[in-house]
């Protein structure tokens, strides 16, 4: 059963509201990356995840929801097997096999798997959903 706009709102505001914390992101030295930088929380709703970009100021919050369990009138939805864009660059940061890729639109990320990078998942902007 698909929710109204509002709903999906109102489950994307109960997302953003989850604790963040490094959640073992590492960079490319192996370094603990700040979670100023990025962090995600753990497991909120149902098998749904976000990620957040940036500092707390204007931080990006992206979603990972492969149940589409949050409604959208966006076409950008979370694809567990997508391509990576040929402009996707690598930004060095990985975590639980995966790498963090990002393009010249903010609306979406890409996270890689390390052992298969044919393996690529894309996550939309959780903000996108309640334009």
């Amino acid at each position: 059963m698909r929710r109204t706009w509002w709903a999906g709102c109102l489950a994307a505001a109960t997302l953003a509201g989850c604790s963040h914390g490094d959640a073992g992101w590492r960079d490319r030295q192996r370094h603990a990356v700040s979670s100023a930088q990025v962090s995600s929380p753990e497991y909120c709703v149902d098998g749904v995840q976000t990620l957040q970009l940036g500092d707390s100021g204007a931080p990006r919050v992206y979603i990972r929801d492969p149940k589409h369990q949050v409604d959208s009138t966006s076409p950008l939805r979370y694809s567990a097997h997508s391509e990576l864009p040929v402009d996707a660059k690598d930004t060095g940061w990985h975590r639980d096999g995966r790498e963090l890729w990002t393009t010249a639109d903010p609306n979406v990320v890409y996270l890689v798997a390390i052992d298969d990078p044919k393996d690529v998942q894309r996550w939309p902007q959780l903000e996108a959903f309640c334009d």
